[in-house]
């Protein structure tokens, strides 16, 4: 009994030394460019947004940034979260009108690119200010060491740099955003609902086995699910793979103005691919599907014009 006991105290020592190492080699979002950090991390003379977003050009004019500035990679997965909740959530869930939350919890979904580079997903609070942010990471494949990892970002002062750290802040009032990891798939997960499900280059056909897991999850849940992928072809494709699992289909591939500007290389064809390319919605219920069905016919109609 004590050697299992001490055994348990070193192997729980080991997971928060391995959590901490990990927090020390990723607390600096934007690696060398120190210029952009510096503007990013000083938010007291931002003018407030009148109306949302929808281009990189829109959003380096609001920060101040250098339009030469190569932050926009690095930035890109915030941007898409961003632009989703402003502009596709009203359009596809009008009905939940997100425009008046002041809480949003959201699940990403296999998204580990966003796990690693966690500290630039502060600008959402920025972007948002009256938006507090609960984000729950669901990978399936990373180190056992990462589960129910719980993380706190905040900011000790105004202009000062993002804080990850395992403990809250001292302060109650201090902004602060949750971060909770669960290392196993999606359907595994025991958390209340999300108000949003994001998920990136989620790849349905090639993981086709892995989703046709999730996606049941997904519908029974009810949340609205946005996927980001790296080509108008990977979206159409997903369809497929939706309607075999859950009877259910997916919006029309919609154009993301904050993809990420660097083109990605190789692959089986020569179509253009960049990272967040188009995103893409789940439709489970009868009446949407019929709906989106219908959409699609008149974009089709109008093309043949």
């Amino acid at each position: 009994m004590l050697l299992r006991q001490q055994q348990s105290i070193t192997a729980e020592k080991e997971q928060t030394r391995k959590q901490q190492d990990w927090i020390q080699s990723h607390k600096e979002g934007y690696g060398p460019l120190k210029e952009e950090e510096a503007i990013l991390m000083s938010t007291l003379h931002l003018k407030s947004l009148i109306r949302p977003l929808v281009s990189w050009h829109m959003y380096f004019r609001w920060r101040e940034l250098s339009s030469s500035s190569v932050v926009a990679p690095l930035l890109s997965s915030a941007l898409s979260i961003y632009y989703i909740i402003t502009s596709l959530v009203p359009i596809h869930s009008p009905d939940l009108n997100f425009s008046s939350k002041k809480f949003l919890k959201i699940h990403l979904i296999e998204s580990y690119r966003e796990l690693h580079t966690l500290a630039t997903l502060w600008e959402l609070t920025v972007l948002l200010p009256h938006v507090t942010f609960d984000l729950v990471f669901a990978c399936a494949h990373l180190p056992s060491w990462f589960h129910n990892m719980k993380l706190y970002m905040y900011k000790k002062d105004e202009e000062g740099s993002v804080t990850i750290a395992t403990e809250p802040p001292e302060t109650s009032d201090t902004r602060t955003v949750g971060v909770r990891v669960h290392c196993g798939e999606y359907e595994s997960l025991q958390d209340r609902e999300p108000d949003l499900i994001v998920g990136f280059r989620p790849s349905f056909v090639r993981k086709a086995s892995t989703w046709r897991r999730i996606l049941p999850k997904l519908k029974s849940v009810g949340a609205p699910a946005f996927f980001c992928e790296i080509s108008e072809y990977r979206c159409a494709n997903s369809v497929e793979v939706v309607r075999t699992a859950v009877g259910g289909a997916v919006s029309e591939p919609m154009y993301n103005p904050f993809h990420c500007p660097l083109r990605i290389t190789g692959g089986d064809n020569k179509l253009p691919k960049y990272s967040n390319a188009f995103i893409f919605c789940l439709i489970h219920t009868k009446e949407k599907v019929e709906k989106e069905a219908l959409r699609a016919i008149k974009r089709k109609k109008n093309k043949n014009k």
